[in-house]
């Protein structure tokens, strides 16, 4: 029939399965989908935003399996192809209660995850801390990377500022080990900060909380909060 190749039906009241055995070292079952345009005696490439690859699942509604997937996996070119350029993205997408209007509620780019909705974790994000060993007198907080750093100084922190990230927060938790005040430079102007300067005298054996947050990608558009408390 068209659109079928091939139609399985296992038997009644048994789970149907599909299974691929594979033995041996660098061995794997593989379910490979492989499209392009033009036709199989004459191809052509990709091009952007076409499917290369769907995987569904489909409910009988009482009537019929509907055409159009209640939830599905989608391999997707996000440019147009050549041997050199071959984006992709993975997106999933599911219909909601109620609806029978499937939704795309993620998208997993090579380099990005964008998400449509609530992300839920039930115990909440676990982020893993940067942490500098020992006392520090210079550090360079990297805005791309982890969300949580930690160092400690005896003699005053400089911080400098690198790889801007547009919408991202960090935060770094300083403390003072010495028995005196300490200045923290935290490396933004100080109109975009909250202590209206650029530096920050931490009290003696005190922590402090610096809150980076990246409006546009760039130094001038970095916002520092100082807490202490």
């Amino acid at each position: 029939n068209t659109y079928y190749l091939l139609h399985l039906t296992g038997k009644a009241n048994n789970a149907s399965r599909f299974v691929i055995d594979s033995f041996g070292a660098n061995t794997y079952p593989l379910i490979s989908g492989r499209m392009g345009r033009g036709s199989a005696s004459a191809p052509a490439a990709a091009a952007n935003n076409d499917v290369l690859m769907r995987i569904a699942g489909q409910g009988y509604t009482g009537t019929q399996f509907v055409s159009s997937s209640p939830s599905k996996i989608d391999f997707v070119a996000t440019e147009n192809f050549s041997d050199t350029n071959r984006g992709t993205a993975i997106q999933f997408w599911n219909t909601p209660n109620g609806s029978n209007t499937i939704q795309k509620i993620a998208q997993f780019n090579a380099s990005e995850v964008s998400f449509t909705g609530t992300v839920n974790p039930t115990k909440g994000f676990i982020y893993t801390p940067v942490i500098y060993p020992g006392a520090q007198t210079a550090i360079t907080l990297d805005i791309s990377d982890g969300p949580l750093v930690r160092a400690q100084t005896s003699t005053g922190l400089t911080v400098t500022l690198s790889n801007f990230v547009a919408g991202k927060m960090v935060e770094l938790w300083v403390t003072n080990t010495s028995g005196t005040n300490q200045t923290f430079t935290h490396g933004i102007s100080a109109i975009n900060s909250t202590t209206n300067s650029t530096t920050y005298a931490i009290p003696s054996t005190s922590t402090i909380c610096a809150r980076y947050v990246c409006l546009d990608g760039t130094l001038s558009n970095t916002m520092v909060s100082v807490i202490h408390t």
